[in-house]
């Protein structure tokens, strides 16, 4: 089977939705698929590898780079739509359509531009397209209208097969687009650790992420740590912006929190199994919606066995953790008392028992499954094909 894969997100840009394009394309190529990724060429906008030695090894994956138009400047507020990628990629994936003519198209998002790529490419030359939304474009709980586009309309009526990464858009978008187009396909976790790596001579509690101060914001968890009657160490792996930096020297924390810049995921992990507890927050969603997204971090933060501090708004996220997580400490910053109560909670099992390894149930290790998800893909493809 040949399949062209459109993915503006893939290493070495090391945006989250990078990994699951990469494990996808690795899975199918391995299977005997002839793969064609196109990716966006990494400019300084996004944070990337050192070195673009990730696809060397990878025979099987012919990958073409294309470098995005620079029009973001047009719109006065950034949007994660990303236009300029769509003409470059559109003229280069015709291009290569007409010297290898693919089985099936398969398209990543976000960004949702990418969608519309996928769109002309199916409608023009009549093939089957494939969309895998990892958050929703109108159903989205954060800067989302809440009402669908045209742009949206036209790229889901085309497609074959709609792959989503959470339960709540697997319901949302089968009541726009019918129960037989849309397929839940989550993230997968990359490791499972059965031991505790080392011991620390503090209690360490590890985030994985950015903060970007209006939806994910430091302040709760930052403000807490100050005042805990124990000495930690706060690791935040991710792009320090300068509010989190702030938030730092505001709370005298200079001497307690790591700040280590966006690595490569596997770096990052081997970050986190040194952890002794892992933090993970959102704030609450746009009023009167749900958080519909399931962060990919709580799956890895799952399979890690780490006791996990949430401080997270209803939705998707968190019950998934309450599903699955084998050691889960809620909070909220609308009650300091009880926060401050599980953080002790948390140091206390740490000073007790450091080497503790809390195992999520069968049923996790079975569904969130790399080569699990990635079969299921397969025959996804195979579907649509056909």
């Amino acid at each position: 089977m040949k399949v062209l894969y459109l993915s503006y997100f893939s290493p070495p840009h090391l945006h989250a939705a990078a990994n699951r394009s990469q494990r996808f394309a690795q899975y199918l190529a391995r299977t005997g698929c002839e793969v064609q990724l196109v990716r966006e060429q990494c400019t300084s906008r996004f944070s990337r590898q050192e070195s673009p030695a990730c696809w060397q090894h990878e025979a099987l994956i012919a990958n073409q780079a294309i470098v995005s138009w620079n029009i973001e400047w047009l719109w006065r507020r950034q949007e994660n739509v990303h236009w300029g990628w769509v003409i470059p990629s559109l003229w280069q994936c015709c291009l290569h359509i007409m010297a290898n003519r693919p089985d099936v198209i398969m398209v990543s998002c976000p960004p949702f531009s990418s969608s519309l790529v996928g769109y002309y490419l199916s409608r023009w030359f009549d093939l089957p397209l494939v969309l895998d939304f990892q958050d929703g474009w109108s159903r989205a709980s954060y800067f989302a209208a809440g009402k669908i586009s045209c742009w949206e309309k036209l790229a889901l009526k085309q497609a074959t097969k709609l792959v989503v990464t959470s339960q709540s858009d697997w319901i949302a978008y089968q009541r726009l687009v019918g129960e037989d187009k849309v397929v839940w396909i989550p993230n997968s976790y990359d490791f499972v650790l059965d031991h505790a790596s080392k011991n620390n001579t503090v209690f360490t509690l590890g985030y994985c992420g950015t903060w970007d101060s209006f939806r994910r914001s430091a302040k709760g968890i930052l403000c807490q740590l100050a005042a805990a009657p124990f000495s930690f160490r706060f690791i935040n792996i991710g792009d320090s912006q300068p509010d989190f930096v702030a938030l730092v020297e505001q709370y005298a924390l200079t001497d307690s929190v790591v700040m280590i810049g966006q690595v490569e995921k596997k770096q990052g992990q081997d970050v986190l199994a040194q952890c002794d507890a892992l933090f993970i927050q959102n704030g609450p969603p746009d009023r009167g919606k749900k958080d519909t997204h399931l962060a990919a971090k709580a799956v890895d933060y799952v399979a890690s066995g780490r006791p996990i501090l949430a401080e997270l708004p209803e939705g998707e996220t968190l019950s998934f953790l309450r599903r699955y997580a084998g050691k889960l400490h809620e909070v909220n910053i609308g009650d300091p008392e009880g926060y401050q109560q599980q953080l002790n909670a948390l140091y206390q099992q740490w000073q007790q028992n450091p080497q503790q390894v809390y195992r999520s149930s069968d049923e996790f290790y079975q569904a969130f499954d790399a080569r699990v998800l990635a079969s299921r893909l397969y025959r996804i493809l195979n579907e649509a094909r056909a």
